[in-house]
């Protein structure tokens, strides 16, 4: 019964991510920025539920730290939104019209598979995770695991990306997804071993 409690609270998440993420892989939609933009999305709707949650709770001994809790989470998101959207969006891909399409159709919430994913974040979120105070009443509200996962991955990615990507491509063609699978692995091994730190 514990086993299911804890398979149900704290990784049915990150399981429904991998399976529409597989869904999305088979259908030819998923990218580099899909993948960042949907963590950035998990990242921004984890915070807002946060304080949301923090609002409604009425005996909340954390409410008064909630401004440097905003101000820390939602600045960070924000300057990563410009980078994921600018980089990985546009300019790493600007002589492949069909993955910036791609892109701009999974901003624009016109790829079926990203708006399945991010529907089942949003309802998981908000139905079942659990008020967390220490990260409200917390000096470095901003530095959670998940957005210094999102800082690392854009930085190692875009290096990646210049100098590996780029510069190799007779090995990472257009026609493969050798080039993605590398940039992202970064990422996705650190959200791998950080997964039981933080949920």
């Amino acid at each position: 019964m514990g086993l299911l409690k804890k398979l149900t609270y704290k990784r049915i998440e990150t399981i429904s991510i991998i399976l529409f993420s597989i869904f999305a892989l088979l259908r030819g939609e998923i990218t580099v920025f899909y993948m960042l933009y949907l963590f950035w999305w998990q990242s921004f709707i984890h915070a807002s539920v946060n304080v949301i949650k923090t609002i409604g709770h009425k005996n909340a001994p954390n409410r008064s730290s909630l401004m440097p809790y905003i101000g820390g989470n939602f600045f960070l998101l924000f300057i990563y939104l410009i980078f994921i959207i600018v980089l990985f969006g546009t300019i790493l891909n600007f002589n492949n019209t069909d993955l910036v399409i791609l892109n701009f159709q999974t901003i624009y919430f016109k790829n079926w598979s990203f708006n399945l994913n991010l529907i089942f974040i949003l309802l998981f979120t908000v139905f079942f995770k659990k008020l967390e105070p220490d990260k409200i009443t917390s000096s470095m509200a901003g530095l959670t695991i998940k957005n210094i996962i999102l800082h690392i991955s854009i930085i190692l990615g875009g290096l990646m990306q210049f100098f590996i990507v780029l510069r190799y491509d007779t090995i990472f063609t257009e026609d493969n997804l050798w080039g993605s699978v590398l940039v992202i692995a970064p990422f996705l091994i650190l959200r791998a071993l950080f997964d039981r730190i933080e949920y």
